[in-house]
């Protein structure tokens, strides 16, 4: 396993949780949305950064693909990933006060999980050609 790639990919969960958070947080407290929709919306926007930084800089040498199935692989995965990162969260959130409290925390476990889950997906599935 390349070590520099597993950074860079951590680098951009990173971004990508940023978003995620940012959207969240906005959606409940600016915009009143209910969590579960803020939670949705903030999701997608995490998504949509994360593959357009993946792409050009953690997995960028992937020549297997037209970019056009590239992106409907990665959406696959990502929605996989999204489902279990979403029922993380929701689960924490319902199962302890102290996660519909500090939402941050309880997205923070999901997008962990999510993050691991999805690298190594990406990586078999989507990016398999690269030089590691």
């Amino acid at each position: 396993m390349n070590l520099k790639q597993i950074i860079k990919f951590g680098i951009i969960g990173t971004i990508g949780f940023c978003v995620d958070a940012s959207v969240l947080v906005i959606g409940v407290n600016l915009f009143l949305f209910s969590i579960e929709s803020s939670r949705l919306i903030s999701f997608l926007c995490a998504v949509f950064v994360t593959w357009l930084l993946n792409r050009t800089f953690t997995f960028s040498r992937n020549q297997a693909f037209s970019k056009r199935k590239e992106y409907i692989l990665y959406l696959i995965i990502q929605s996989i990933g999204a489902f279990l990162n979403y029922g993380i969260f929701m689960m924490l959130i319902y199962l302890n006060g102290f996660f519909e409290k500090y939402l941050i925390v309880s997205l923070g476990i999901s997008a962990l999980v999510a993050m691991f889950f999805n690298f190594f997906m990406l990586r078999r599935f989507v990016f398999k050609t690269c030089e590691y």
